[in-house]
């Protein structure tokens, strides 16, 4: 683990404990929509340190709660063959810091795209956290912190051969 008064100082802990609990489901509901869900719970505890107030708090930038969700739907018939809509989201429940007076907050990123597809050639937009929600993806403490990206757009073009 990072040492707490020296971020950039890796030390020996003592121990850890993860436990927890994963979850997927992932399939067609119809010929031309698809679903991806996941969840997971992890309590990722320190249980054994050096440093006598760590035991039983949570380990740093461990959320206790993750879900992802992505469904995507293609048009077969008519004039949008081809084309496609998804959409999608991700959170984190709040996390610790190696400060015990800082934690992150959780958050729910939303997410969206459209694609066509045409013979081999496939075309993909793709709009990551739409609402450009501002939140941390890891920190050490407050002055540590690692922001994650706003607003972004990803291109992607390809041929299948």
């Amino acid at each position: 683990a990072n040492d707490i008064n020296n971020p950039d100082l890796f030390v020996q802990q003592g121990k850890n404990r993860s436990r927890g609990l994963e979850t997927e489901a992932s399939g067609n509901i119809l010929p031309n929509l698809s679903v991806f869900l996941t969840y997971s719970y992890n309590e990722s505890k320190i249980i054994k340190s050096k440093i006598a107030w760590q035991v039983g708090m949570l380990a740093e930038n461990e959320p206790r709660n993750t879900s992802g969700s992505y469904i995507r739907s293609t048009f077969a018939k008519g004039l949008l063959t081809g084309f496609g809509i998804s959409a999608g989201h991700s959170s984190e429940s709040i996390r610790n810091t190696l400060d015990p007076a800082v934690t992150l907050p959780g958050y729910l990123i939303i997410n969206a795209g459209i694609h066509y597809s045409y013979k081999h050639f496939k075309i993909a937009a793709n709009l990551d956290n739409i609402t450009s929600k501002v939140y941390w993806t890891g920190a050490y403490n407050s002055v540590y912190k690692w922001p994650a990206k706003p607003i972004n757009c990803m291109m992607n073009i390809g041929y299948e051969f």
